[in-house]
């Protein structure tokens, strides 16, 4: 992605901080990247599910 990729004006967003959940995978991570080209400082937050057909141990 660049600047010219989107619609915003440069450094629109500078001087802001903005948190981004689901921000590691998909449209979150997309609008992290797009938040950090117009100037905004990002900080994203996720949760990492890991699935498994073993049942824990109790």
């Amino acid at each position: 992605m660049t600047l010219e990729d989107l619609i915003y004006k440069p450094g629109l967003l500078t001087g802001q901080r903005v948190l981004v959940t689901g921000g590691g995978t998909g449209l979150g991570r997309v609008m992290s990247e797009a938040l950090l080209l117009l100037g905004a400082e990002s900080t994203s937050a996720g949760a990492a599910v890991q699935w498994s057909s073993k049942p824990r141990a109790s």
